[in-house]
């Protein structure tokens, strides 16, 4: 049975469930956000032409909201129900293949707390992989790491989530697959997330994904994948955090398994509660063209440097200004170059 099908019989069950044990009143929750950005590149393309490397931040010489986003929430006794819906690049470039208005679809989950340790959640939800959020007034840089564009950064199941206190936390999931709201084959896809805080300054975070990425009409091919980081927060004023990706997907014409990787290293410096600086150094490797088909003889091997300031403007604004370089192995980028570097600024609001 798809995971659609299930989440819409565990939503049902939930909602039952609930109505004997709701006793506390209902909290409603409602927030807006925006980010709009407006890039400089070094080359000169065409005004408003897209970084086809990039789903956030990536048209250049031209103004551009990147996610405007309105979410909601209700919440009574262990019950609680998300929705939210968006507009901007990001969901045009990332939701392109999902029909209709389920492109502007952010969230659309329900949960229940079953007890203080044991909770679950059915629908669309942000996935379960990598650090970065889609919200970008919550990340260390301004723009998403080529981690981050190239793994899910929303998902559609069931999870069931187990909290042992503040130092342990592991989640399970039954998904439609790899960034999918309509299923693109009959197949389930599974994935886990667990989480292990030392103490107040460390965090460890493990993400798996395993499931058939083909669509029935071909034969069906595994992909296998592994996210970890670490994040530390060193003194008053730094964080550190490493990034590791690691993916393999099933090439029945070669018998085995084609692998991608990916690294990276963020560096924070938080002055004070306004702000506060970064450094990303990262470098990607899908030469096999799993993810990314450049059809250069390297495939798409890049490493990128990005530096950012960030200044928090009262209660409600945040400003942010970053340049960032990426340099190919293979000649990827406008007029045939193997660099491409840009500055950036970025203005985000929420309420």
């Amino acid at each position: 049975m798809k995971a659609v099908a299930l989440c819409v019989l565990c939503c049902c069950w939930l909602i039952g469930f609930a109505q004997n044990r709701i006793s506390t009143p209902p909290v409603f929750h409602f927030q807006l956000y925006a980010e709009g950005y407006y890039r400089i590149p070094f080359s000169s393309p065409e005004p408003g032409k897209r970084i086809p490397i990039l789903y956030n931040f990536g048209k250049q010489q031209a103004p551009d909201l990147n996610l405007g986003l309105a979410q909601g929430s209700f919440q009574t006794g262990g019950l609680t129900l998300r929705t939210g819906i968006m507009a901007g690049s990001y969901s045009t470039y990332n939701l392109a293949p999902e029909p209709g208005l389920l492109k502007r679809l952010y969230e659309a989950s329900i949960s229940y707390q079953f007890s203080p340790k044991w909770s679950a959640t059915a629908g669309v939800m942000p996935s379960h992989i990598g650090l970065e959020s889609v919200i970008g007034r919550d990340n260390w840089n301004a723009s998403r790491s080529l981690l981050a564009e190239n793994s899910p950064y929303y998902e559609t199941g069931i999870k069931l989530n187990y909290e042992s206190g503040s130092r342990f936390n592991a989640s399970f999931f039954l998904l439609n697959g790899w960034q999918h709201i309509r299923d693109n084959n009959n197949d389930p896809a599974f994935g886990t997330q667990l989480q292990f805080r030392p103490d107040s300054g460390w965090l460890i975070n493990s993400s798996t994904f395993i499931g058939n990425e083909m669509p029935d009409s071909i034969q069906s091919a595994m992909r296998l994948f592994h996210n970890l980081f670490i994040t530390r927060a060193v003194g008053k004023h730094w964080n550190l955090a490493l990034l590791f990706d690691i993916g393999a997907q099933q090439n029945h014409m070669k018998d085995g398994y084609e692998t991608w990787t990916g690294a990276g290293m963020v560096v924070q410096y938080r002055h004070n509660e306004r702000m506060q600086a970064g450094l990303r150094l990262e470098n990607f490797d899908d030469r096999k063209g799993i993810l990314i088909s450049t059809g250069t003889p390297h495939g798409f091997r890049v490493r990128s440097v990005t530096i950012n300031t960030d200044y928090t403007m009262g209660k409600h604004w945040m400003i942010r200004a970053e340049y960032r370089l990426f340099r190919s192995r293979d000649e990827l980028f406008s007029n045939n170059r193997r660099r491409n570097g840009s500055c950036m600024i970025s203005l985000a609001g929420w309420l």
